[in-house]
């Protein structure tokens, strides 16, 4: 473990990197925990509320065996390539352990959430930005959680992701010159739907329907930036399905889709990706959704100008019901307020925690960018 002026850093091993080409992994992880302990930090100096200089910075990391032979223990996961791991596709080393992304961070959840070890923790946050952000955004639903007599408050952190899991058959591109379900077989597939996903092994398989449900009541928050609109993502038929080629409209999509689906009474007026045959799932989720949309205007694809900016630092920190909205389509920029909508209440787990006031210690599990990872836990 190392400290950094009272912010605890821990790296867990067992990494990935995103390019073949780059050869100091160590420096990678290294840079993640940087950027990390800087934004906490400087939100810790603004007086940010939900900032605590008693805060642990976890950076897990994961191996890819085709670009990190040799790098990683017989007993420590590692995957195909640097890319299976954001939709939680079975490692392949060591062979036959079939363990996932999502195996690798419920464990790490049962870490921190050991009273026994860590007896002033109150609240778990985990991070992800781009590659990172796809896997917070399908681990929030996927993920073990917390029971609900846990005295911990549990939140999820998504920024940027160029894709999300639908829950249904429907998708908002309705342009068939850029892409269409009818010449795109693989639209509905895992990572992009649900089509031959195998669950996980600490909560088996569920149903969209369930999943969903579970996803509307945590604590998740989506942070998109507004000028996050070069192609250079995931250009795929199936992503392009979500909203086109940019980022920034796939996911201003996806927040219009998960609270029509929800049945919440967010104003969605301006936002992309209309879908008038969608039935809401409101029997599921009492037309409640435990989410914020956070967009930073001048920020594009980069997780330090997302997450350092006032509004970055408020979905981050802030346990308040004044998490700091940024852009809407209206153009104006405004607060949250509980009168907002359903989806910006505080959660009633996190009051109960009493998180404002007495939580002494926190855990922010960063998967940024297209790093990850855990296997074999070893602490550096």
């Amino acid at each position: 473990m190392q400290k950094d002026l009272g912010v605890s850093r821990i790296a867990f091993r067992s990494p990935l990197l995103s390019r073949p080409e780059q050869k100091c992994h160590r420096c990678a992880l290294l840079a993640i925990l940087s950027l990390s302990v800087l934004v906490l930090k400087a939100a810790i100096a603004a007086k940010a509320p939900g900032a605590y200089s008693t805060s642990i910075v976890a950076a897990p990391q994961f191996y890819s065996t085709k670009f990190n032979s040799g790098q990683y223990a017989p007993n420590q996961i590692a995957f195909a390539d640097t890319n299976v791991w954001q939709a939680a596709e079975a490692a392949n080393h060591p062979a036959g352990c079939n363990v996932m992304s999502f195996d690798a961070l419920d464990a790490l959840l049962a870490e921190f959430s050991n009273t026994a070890r860590y007896p002033n923790m109150k609240q778990i946050t985990f991070v992800g930005h781009g590659a990172g952000g796809q896997v917070i955004s399908r681990y929030a639903m996927a993920g073990a959680g917390l029971p609900a007599s846990s005295n911990f408050h549990l939140r999820y952190v998504v920024g940027d992701p160029s894709s999300n899991p639908y829950y249904t058959l429907d998708r908002p591109l309705q342009d068939a010159t850029v892409a269409s379900k009818a010449t795109c077989p693989l639209y509905n597939r895992w990572r992009y739907g649900f089509e031959r996903f195998n669950g996980t092994k600490i909560g088996g398989l569920l149903t969209p329907q369930a999943y969903f449900a579970r996803l509307a009541m945590r604590d998740v928050r989506w942070v998109v930036g507004y000028q996050d609109t070069q192609p250079d993502g995931d250009n795929t038929c199936m992503a392009k399905l979500q909203g086109r080629a940019a980022r920034r409209d796939r996911n201003l999509s996806w927040w219009r889709y998960i609270n029509t689906l929800a049945g919440t009474s967010e104003d969605l007026t301006g936002f992309t990706g209309a879908l008038p045959g969608l039935v809401p799932w409101s029997n599921l989720t009492k037309n409640t959704l435990n989410h914020r949309l956070t967009v930073v205007f001048n920020a594009d694809h980069n997780a330090e100008q997302v997450y350092s900016s006032m509004e970055g630092s408020s979905a981050l920190f802030d346990d308040t019901p004044n998490v700091q909205l940024g852009w809407r389509p209206s153009g104006r920029k405004n607060v949250t307020s509980l009168n907002h909508s359903t989806s910006n209440k505080t959660s009633s787990s996190a009051a109960e925690a009493g998180v404002a006031d007495v939580r002494l210690n926190v855990v922010v599990l960063t998967v940024l960018a297209s790093l990850v990872a855990v296997g074999g836990f070893v602490l550096v």
